[in-house]
């Protein structure tokens, strides 16, 4: 009866467990600078971003296990039509992708209010645009990103229970993995 009183208070007093936070944060495939467009918001994907995009979507989903709850992107055509490619293969629905005007060109601290606001969910994919998503990398995780290339994906975990906790460096880079690594006619970025 003691030993079984200890097991109790012992269990009062613990402290809950932490839950995984996981963030993908992924930079768009490359973009076409060949087509005159109006603004650089409407610039699309190039040859090269219409074959990473697809291929880095099916990479990701035969090689991270925690699936995101959460698409988040840029309504950048170049960042949106990314997103795309990685709602078909994860079965997400297209028009359940957030758009987020904020995640175009409005810097590191945009982007992190926006990922501190998230609820409900424990994964999130997030599509935005260089230098700001670089930035976020490094500040998050103290890992030097040097420019993420186009259509590079960094996987990122944090040991919290909520996405409010997420500070400079207390996350954990797990992996990056972007076209190059598959393709050897990638010469610029």
């Amino acid at each position: 009866m003691i030993y079984l009183n200890v097991i109790i208070m012992f269990n009062i007093f613990k402290k809950k467990p932490k839950i995984m936070k996981t963030l993908y944060l992924v930079r768009h495939a490359k973009s076409d600078w060949s087509i005159p467009v109006d603004t650089d918001f409407e610039r699309p994907l190039n040859t090269r971003g219409m074959r990473d995009a697809p291929f880095m979507a099916k990479n990701f989903v035969d090689n991270y296990l925690v699936k995101p709850e959460i698409i988040i992107s840029s309504p950048a055509i170049r960042a949106l039509t990314t997103a795309f490619f990685f709602a078909i293969e994860l079965n997400y629905k297209k028009e359940d992708i957030v758009q987020d005007e904020d995640i175009y060109g409005n810097g590191k601290g945009t982007i992190l209010k926006l990922i501190s606001e998230l609820k409900d969910v424990n994964c999130a994919i997030l599509f935005g645009h260089n230098p700001d998503i670089s930035i976020v990398v490094t500040y998050l995780t103290g890992e030097k990103s040097y420019g993420l290339s186009t259509c590079s994906i960094a996987h990122i975990e944090f040991e919290t229970n909520n996405w409010k906790d997420i500070i400079k460096q207390n996350g954990r880079l797990v992996s990056l993995n972007f076209p190059k690594k598959y393709f050897n006619d990638i010469t610029d970025d």
